[in-house]
């Protein structure tokens, strides 16, 4: 949601309304948080699956400091963006932590199917991205999807800085250089 909030209406914040939802599940306007807590003075909380959503940009993009360097829809739909930090802290000799953060969610909204893609997810794609650094580096990557959230693991990319990976439909994919808390449970 966050891509595509970008990649077709240039908007650059997003309302999570409310953050942590305490009321009733009868409610007209039902399930617009991060986190339910139907019964809060109990202490239980459940996790919406929206709120790994917005952990796959915000986790690894710091506010003041991160810049959208590329952006574009993909060929068999979803979206794509690509987020830069200039840092002082070396990045296999780019001076530059990357972040790129796919996605192909289907886009079932309140109001109606699809409004989240204007071209619809219909298969599983595999994507090349070339330069994400000048040589050979590691990257982290982590995937949420139906039946897993936020799975990490850590990825080789060739001499040149170039890596292929698969996402599956109703998908989110982080690839990223930072190497800064990675664990969200």
């Amino acid at each position: 949601m966050l891509n595509t909030n970008f990649v077709r209406m240039n908007m650059t914040a997003s309302v999570a309304w409310s953050l942590i939802w305490s009321a009733y599940p009868n409610e007209e306007c039902f399930g617009q948080g991060l986190l339910y807590a139907f019964s809060p003075w109990s202490g239980r909380y459940e996790q919406n699956p929206t709120i790994y959503a917005a952990a796959h940009t915000t986790h690894f993009t710091n506010a003041g400091k991160s810049m959208i360097l590329k952006a574009g829809v993909l060929e068999s739909g979803g979206s794509w963006i690509v987020y830069g930090t200039p840092s002082s802290e070396d990045v296999e000799s780019s001076g530059m932590l990357l972040t790129v953060v796919v996605e192909t969610l289907l886009g079932a909204c309140q109001y109606h199917d699809g409004c989240l893609s204007t071209v619809p997810v219909t298969r599983p794609q595999q994507l090349l991205l070339k330069g994400l650094c000048p040589s050979q580096c590691e990257l982290g990557m982590y995937r949420t999807n139906r039946t897993s959230r936020w799975v990490q693991s850590n990825l080789q990319t060739d001499n040149v800085g170039s890596l292929r990976v698969n996402i599956g439909v109703d998908e989110l994919l982080t690839l990223t250089t930072w190497k800064g808390g990675s664990s969200l449970r």
